[in-house]
């Protein structure tokens, strides 16, 4: 099952992109994943903290660098401040020979897990963001997160499209009926890459208490498992999600 922030991607060498990456100025990527965090940090758009082309160019990037990068979908890239994102950018699109003063740049989703495992060295950590056919070729377990030591650390998966939980190739849980908190809970769990720890993702709603509306949630994760494979947790202040990978 390929993970759903990368249903459409075309296969790609994530040992190369890596090796290529590393070659890059590192403090332009700090400056790069700062921003996003400040985004999550402040629940605005990443727009808000886009990193305009000087600011890059004195990290270290060259205009040939930042094609690159945005071409392999790392970035994303204006034309000029924006408040809103635009569409993931495509190789081949003539935005990408038109970079000025006034261009702006982000870290797409996928960007920031690549830039986290870039920083922490680790290109085995970095196989994870390859579809499954580049894994399965890369690697004999295709079911397992890989850490920096080697070991096979098997973490959840959520398929949006099929509304599936799954760890390796055993479905944990399957929604018949829409859920929406739980998706949106494992919707975010998902695009973070599955963190320790994770803020509520759910928005405010008038008349709710969001402390008790997250635990309502969180005992509904964990009922009605197929297989017992992941137990959610609160973080005991209410506001937000932990989670932890049970045995077999």
């Amino acid at each position: 099952m390929m993970p759903q922030f990368l249903s459409g991607r075309a296969e790609f060498d994530v040992r190369e992109d890596f090796e290529l990456a590393e070659a890059l100025p590192i403090d332009s990527f700090k400056l790069l994943l700062r921003a996003a965090l400040y985004a999550q940090n402040t629940r605005q758009p990443i727009w808000e903290f886009a990193l305009d082309l000087g600011t890059l160019r004195a990290a270290g990037l060259t205009d040939c660098d930042l094609r690159w990068l945005a071409m392999k979908r790392y970035l994303d890239h204006a034309p000029e401040k924006l408040s809103a994102p635009l569409p993931a950018i495509r190789g081949g699109n003539s935005s990408l020979r038109e970079f000025t003063e006034r261009s702006r740049f982000v870290l797409t989703p996928h960007g920031r897990r690549f830039v986290q495992c870039l920083l922490q060295r680790s290109v085995a950590d970095c196989l994870v963001l390859a579809t499954r056919p580049a894994v399965e070729r890369l690697l004999p377990d295709s079911g397992a997160v890989f850490s920096s030591a080697g070991c096979a650390v098997p973490v959840p998966c959520w398929d949006g499209e099929r509304r599936e939980l799954s760890v390796g190739r055993a479905v944990v849980k399957r929604f018949a009926v829409p859920a929406e908190n739980q998706e949106r809970v494992l919707s975010a769990f998902q695009e973070e890459a599955w963190p320790a720890h994770l803020d509520d993702p759910l928005p405010p709603a008038p008349g709710l208490d969001c402390k008790r509306r997250l635990h309502s949630t969180i005992q509904s994760l964990n009922c009605n498992q197929k297989v017992p494979l992941v137990r959610f947790h609160g973080d005991g202040y209410g506001r937000g999600i932990r989670w932890e990978r049970l045995s077999d």
